[in-house]
C-alpha cells in the first residue's frame, strides 16, 4: 500500500500543468583576452644594461592612460625584460602601453601605441626601451637613509625589502646570509667616507658578527653587501 502512494504522488508531480523540464544550456564560449606584450633593455646614462631594474607595465588607453592592474620584471644581467599585459575581453581596439623603470635611485617612463588583440590575432606587440637618467648626487643624508633601509629590510619590512631590491644585485640571495649571520643590525657607523662612496660598519646582534656595507655611485647608486658563507 505504502508503494502504490509513493507512485501516485511522483505521478502527480509530473503532471503538473505548464512545467517545463529545464533545457540543458551549455556554457557560454570563453572569450580570449586583449592582449599586447611590451618588450626592451633598460640601461643607464652610460649606455650600459642595467641588471636588477623593475620593469612595470600598464595597458592604457588611447591616450596613453593607465587601466587594469600592472605587471613587474626584474631585469637580469642584460638588462633586457619581456612583459605581457591584459586589457580584458571584447573587441579588438588601438590603446597604448605604459612601462616605468626604476633602479640605483634613477626612474625612466616610456610609452608606445599598440593593438590590442588576442594573442592568436598578432600585430600586438612593442619595442620600448627605457634609458636611467644619472640619479640626484648620492649625499651622505642619502647613504644614511638607505642603511637604515637595509636594517628594515633585515627586520622583515616589505616595503624596505622592495626598495632595497632596486639597489642590490640578486637581492634575496645577497641578503639572507647576512641577516643570519648577523641576527639583525644592533648599530652602524660610518668608517670611510670618499667621492660618492660611504662605507659602514655595522654591528649585528650576535656578538663578534660585524659586516661592512659599501654604498658608492657610479652612474647608479649601489649597495655592495659583503659574501657570507653559510
Amino acid at each position: 500500500m505504502r508503494t502504490l502512494l509513493i507512485l501516485v504522488l511522483l505521478a502527480g508531480c509530473a503532471a503538473q500543468p505548464g512545467t517545463t523540464p529545464p533545457a540543458n544550456t551549455p556554457p557560454p564560449p570563453i572569450r580570449p583576452e586583449n592582449a599586447a606584450v611590451a618588450t626592451g633593455v633598460v640601461t643607464d646614462a652610460s649606455g650600459r644594461p642595467v641588471a636588477a631594474a623593475r620593469v612595470t607595465a600598464w595597458a592604457a588607453d588611447g591616450a596613453c592612460q593607465p587601466v587594469g592592474n600592472p605587471v613587474s620584471h626584474i631585469t637580469g644581467a642584460d638588462g633586457r625584460y619581456q612583459l605581457r599585459v591584459e586589457a580584458g575581453v571584447g573587441p579588438q581596439f588601438d590603446g597604448c602601453v605604459v612601462v616605468r623603470a626604476a633602479a640605483g635611485g634613477s626612474t625612466a617612463r616610456a610609452q608606445q601605441q599598440v593593438h590590442y588583440a588576442p594573442a592568436s590575432a598578432g600585430g600586438n606587440s612593442a619595442t620600448i626601451n627605457l634609458l636611467l637618467p644619472q640619479p640626484p648626487f648620492l649625499t651622505r643624508a642619502e647613504a644614511d637613509r638607505l642603511i637604515e633601509t637595509l636594517r628594515a629590510a633585515m627586520q622583515g619590512d616589505e616595503a624596505a625589502r622592495s626598495e632595497l631590491a632596486l639597489y642590490i644585485n640578486d637581492m634575496p640571495n645577497a641578503l639572507t646570509p647576512i641577516s643570519r649571520y648577523t641576527r639583525g643590525i644592533e648599530s652602524f657607523r660610518l668608517v670611510s667616507e670618499g667621492d660618492r662612496r660611504f662605507v659602514y660598519q655595522l654591528t649585528g646582534r650576535r656578538p663578534e658578527r660585524n659586516v661592512e656595507v659599501t654604498i658608492s655611485q657610479d652612474v647608479l647608486t649601489r649597495i655592495e653587501l659583503p659574501k657570507i658563507a653559510e
